[in-house]
């Protein structure tokens, strides 16, 4: 696995850091948290590479991670791109928002469909809203409940 993104946290002041996120296939998840961004940032722009056996990770156009492909991706008959919002600890409360989601294959690119359904997870839930995803609710860890799709409100057509 190899997971990118933004993070706020209590220990370093809630401060606005990228992190990287790595798992060796079938091993414990190792997270890079880097120095953290000006407070006045507004828009940052994430994407995950890859050319020939290495995978690239960038925040605005810098990269930030690099390593080989087949230690994080041995399988890739069940390999995906998952879209979340994470917490730490109960009460927690998410936020965040992602659009411009495009996918690029040897063969070009491909623009997503808009999600036609979303997931609630204790909640917490990760929507899509006027053409982007919009990560909304608080963590209830005492709420022992299934994740549950429901349909979002409408993204096209505004």
């Amino acid at each position: 696995m190899v997971q990118s993104g933004l993070l706020r946290w209590q220990p370093d002041g809630f401060k606005l850091q990228p992190f990287v996120a790595l798992e060796h296939s079938g091993g414990k998840i190792d997270t890079h948290l880097l120095a953290p961004l000006p407070e006045n940032s507004e828009e940052h722009y994430f994407r995950i590479s890859r050319i020939r056996n290495e995978i690239d990770v960038e925040i605005d156009g810098d990269s930030i991670f690099r390593g080989p492909w087949d230690e994080f991706f041995r399988d890739v008959k069940h390999f995906y791109l998952r879209i979340a919002s994470e917490v730490l600890v109960g009460g927690d409360a998410v936020s965040g928002t992602v659009r411009d989601i495009e996918l690029t294959t040897p063969k070009g690119k491909m623009k997503p469909l808009a999600a036609t359904i979303a997931d609630e997870d204790r909640g917490v839930a990760f929507v899509c809203q006027d053409h982007r995803f919009v990560a909304i609710g608080a963590f209830d860890s005492k709420e022992l409940t299934e994740p549950r799709w429901f349909r979002p409100p409408p993204c096209e057509g505004k």
